[in-house]
């Protein structure tokens, strides 16, 4: 008997948070042993991304002050060739900030409370800049 091999550009998202590159293989295979299945892999991948979509609470995005920073916004000023060092006298490591304890929440992973002198320098907008932002909605 043989088969036919029918490949999709699908990686199936389980229950247990696997994610799982998959393609099939039937019996019925009418001469042809393999096969590509462009319709049936925007298929399968519309609605497995339904799926996650359905079952995924979104979470909240968090915007902290200058004085505190987290391995996510290292990651970025990484991934953008930013060389950032952060001295041990500088900073204190902090899972949460006390107005997110009140809340029942925290910074993943923890994070940095920075020292004045090593937060970053936040440049405020202009009267001018504010009026733009007004008249774009």
């Amino acid at each position: 008997m043989t088969t036919r091999r029918i490949i999709v550009d699908c990686q199936i998202a389980y229950e247990n948070g696997a994610r799982v590159k998959t393609s099939f293989v039937t019996s019925y295979s009418g001469g042809i042993v393999a096969q590509t299945a462009p319709d049936l892999t925007k298929a399968i991948n519309r609605e497995n991304d339904r799926l996650i979509k359905a079952n995924s609470k979104e979470l909240p995005k968090y915007d902290y002050p200058m004085n505190v920073i987290t391995a996510a916004m290292m990651q970025r000023y990484a991934r953008y060739g930013v060389d950032l060092k952060i001295r041990a006298d500088d900073c204190i490591q902090v899972g949460s900030l006390d107005a997110q304890k009140q809340a029942g929440k925290g910074i993943f992973g923890s994070g940095l409370l920075l020292c004045e002198r090593a937060s970053a320098v936040r440049w405020e907008l202009s009267d001018r800049e504010k009026a733009i932002i007004q008249q774009l909605g």
